[in-house]
């Protein structure tokens, strides 16, 4: 197995709306992104745990996005031959 590799990314975004688990964020480039948030999800603000409905409008957002990447070598290959026909006879 090969050695993994790690990307960091990081979005600023704006609270737009909320309503339930609903939330719309205004990415930096300007695009809205609507998106329902699990309850179990949890925002730190201020050294607070807010969920989903305790956002507000305006609230600014920082999200870090780390992808981990790992090398997985195959060790069986298999060969499978095969004939696919068609019939060229048709129904009356």
């Amino acid at each position: 197995m090969g050695k993994s590799s790690f990307e960091t990314q990081v979005r600023n975004t704006e609270v737009v709306y909320v309503e339930g688990n609903d939330l719309v964020l205004k990415l930096e480039n300007g695009r809205l992104e609507h998106m329902i948030v699990p309850d179990t999800d949890k925002f730190h603000i201020d050294g607070r745990e807010l969920n989903v409905s305790e956002l507000t409008p305006g609230m600014k957002l920082t999200e870090s996005i780390i992808t981990t990447t790992t090398p997985r070598y195959v060790n069986t290959v298999r060969t499978i031959e095969g004939k696919v026909g068609m019939s060229t006879r048709q129904r009356p």
